[in-house]
């Protein structure tokens, strides 16, 4: 009879010691949850991990995000202005040109660790080869921003006609849109040391939006992360010291081998956080709901089907923190009651003598 008494009691001891565990448990996240909650801090289920809210209030007028720049001497037609910035307080969009090659791969791969969203204007010449093609599908189908980058197929722009610069314009943009399912709407032209005022103005009579930058990584002169790193520093800097505010920026780095940007990811994340920017896509960055064109050749725009929910969170990341070759790993996550109960080692200790009672 006794027996079978401590049989009971300890059974009774056990149920009520998991529900306490349990409620405490729930307590304990719920409290947690306010604590930060009140810090701008909140828990991000998606990402399974703490993330900084950022505030989503802006000013009410959008900042100036195109420059006009001066056109050459034997041009009798202004430049197309380009948009170098984006409309809202304290936005930045990353932007990589000239890929996608291995480097672009390793690049985005950081990049969706952190849940941090970037654009990539694509060179179509490595899309012949379908390992890069299936790149850019994955950086399109990961959520971040395509665009193009586009040079004539000539180093003598007099020795094309409209009719057929048009057409190069609009075969590379098809490739994409061969890819995609979208064609781009923006572009960034490839870098050479004159302007081509006629190929600006047949880009823009077709629907596209031309793209410039005002903060260059300088990636291709820097292969050290710091260096890099030190170049958003210095802009940030530079922009806060002159004006009220943190304004907003696009910036510019190649993602090719021949380049620091793979081995700055790290880097540049954490200034940019630092300084309490966020990272955003060009269509966020420009409040612009269709952002792709419904073909190549056509002037329809619209909206990306592909792109994630932009939570305006800052992650804090492993991928931030650690370098940049370091692979986060993902939070330990407690599915069953089990876990949640080893998980206290006091009650753990008092289960322990509860069974080492009822043996005995």
């Amino acid at each position: 009879m006794y027996k079978m008494i401590k049989y009971i009691v300890a059974t009774i001891a056990v149920i009520f010691c998991l529900l306490i565990q349990v409620a405490a448990s729930e307590l304990t996240v719920e409290e947690r949850e306010n604590t930060f909650a009140s810090a701008g801090i909140h828990y991000n289920p998606d990402l399974g991990r703490w993330a900084i809210r950022t505030s989503t209030a802006h000013p009410s007028i959008d900042l100036p995000v195109f420059t006009q720049r001066k056109a050459l001497n034997d041009s009798n037609r202004p430049a197309i202005p380009q948009v170098v910035r984006c409309k809202t307080e304290g936005q930045l969009a990353i932007t990589y040109s000239e890929g996608p090659s291995d480097t672009t791969a390793r690049i985005a791969r950081q990049l969706n660790n952190a849940s941090t969203p970037a654009n990539f204007f694509v060179n179509i010449k490595w899309l012949q080869e379908e390992r890069y093609a299936t790149v850019l599908q994955n950086l399109y189908k990961a959520g971040h921003f395509i665009g193009m980058t586009y040079s004539l197929p000539t180093n003598n722009p007099s020795s094309m006609t409209d009719k057929e610069i048009q057409q190069d314009i609009i075969h590379n943009a098809d490739m994409i849109h061969s890819i995609l399912g979208v064609a781009p709407k923006y572009v960034r032209l490839h870098f050479s040391a004159h302007s081509d005022i006629r190929t600006e103005y047949i880009l823009k009579q077709l629907g596209f939006v031309l793209v410039g930058y005002n903060l260059d990584g300088k990636d291709y002169l820097h292969k050290t992360p710091e260096f890099i790193g030190q170049e958003y520093e210095r802009t940030f800097t530079n922009y806060k010291t002159s004006h009220q505010g943190k304004g907003s920026f696009i910036s510019i780095q190649y993602d090719i081998p021949e380049t620091g940007s793979l081995d700055a990811v790290s880097s540049v994340m954490k200034i940019i956080y630092k300084e309490g920017y966020t990272p955003v896509r060009m269509d966020t960055c420009l409040n612009d709901l269709k952002p792709y064109k419904v073909t190549a050749a056509g002037l329809d725009y619209v909206s990306d089907t592909m792109a994630k929910k932009q939570t305006q969170v800052k992650s804090i990341s492993p991928a931030i923190v650690h370098s940049a070759t370091v692979e986060p790993k993902q939070p330990e996550k407690q599915t069953s009651l089990g876990s949640t109960m080893i998980s206290d080692p006091i009650v753990s200790y008092f289960l322990i003598y509860i069974f080492y009672f009822i043996l005995t």
